[in-house]
């Protein structure tokens, strides 16, 4: 899995170049966006905060608290959005 740029959305991405995303923790300002490329399979937790997460061709909207998990489950592009100030493990 790749994460292709991280920005906001009302800002310049910070970070055009794709990387292998390792296992860690992120922190996500309120509005920072994380673009992750074919995450299937991979897990996002909430650590911290609040944060939206969308998949590509997925109509679904997901809503994650500190505890909760959500395991992505189609390739494409997917974005996990702090909706506050947050922290994230995709692992």
């Amino acid at each position: 899995m790749e994460t292709c740029w991280m920005g906001t959305v009302d800002g310049t991405p910070q970070d055009l170049s794709c990387q292998r995303l390792e296992l860690r923790d992120r922190p996500l300002a309120d509005g920072t966006m994380l673009v992750l490329e074919n995450p299937d399979g991979a897990i996002v937790e909430c650590v911290q905060g609040w944060v939206w997460v969308t998949q590509e061709n997925d109509a679904r909207d997901i809503v994650l608290g500190p505890g909760q998990t959500f395991r992505f489950d189609r390739p494409g592009k997917a974005i996990v959005q702090g909706l506050q100030r947050a922290r994230v493990i995709v692992a």
